[in-house]
């Protein structure tokens, strides 16, 4: 075989290798995100059309509450603190688009629950992300700390 046929081969092969490799990475392109994402986009939708969140003025509340939004949820922060509540909101409401409900509640404090069940009415609640930052402690354990 001649050296102008090996060079020829050569780019040939490198041709075909190159196409291949374009043709690969175009199809994973397409594939990647079904294998990324296990849950289908409607999966969050399908439980209903609002997401509680708990403890939701900042940190993984805050996340929660961001994320859920993201995927077509409609939010209900409830938190301590009003002000940190609305910051959430509005950020939620200027990215995503959702409606958000905000209830003012301490969880240090046993009374909240009625007033929580009364501002859910008719709300159609498929999550429950329960993030507060304070707990109230057991009837029925010792405080050991």
């Amino acid at each position: 075989m001649g050296e102008f046929q090996q060079h020829l081969l050569t780019v040939l092969g490198s041709i075909v290798c190159l196409v291949f490799l374009v043709k690969s990475l175009r199809f994973l392109k397409y594939v990647f995100p079904y294998i990324r994402s296990t849950l289908p986009p409607t999966f969050f939708q399908s439980m209903g059309e609002w997401a509680v969140i708990t403890g939701a003025g900042d940190g993984i509340g805050r996340a929660y509450s961001i994320e859920l939004a993201k995927r077509g949820l409609n939010i209900v922060l409830i938190s301590r603190t009003f002000q940190k509540m609305q910051r959430v909101a509005l950020d939620i409401e200027q990215t995503t688009g959702q409606r958000v409900k905000i209830i003012q509640a301490d969880f240090t404090k046993m009374d909240i629950y009625s007033d929580i069940e009364k501002s859910l009415q008719g709300l159609e609640v498929g999550i429950l992300g329960k993030c507060p930052s304070h707990l109230t402690p057991c009837k029925d354990t010792q405080n050991i700390s």
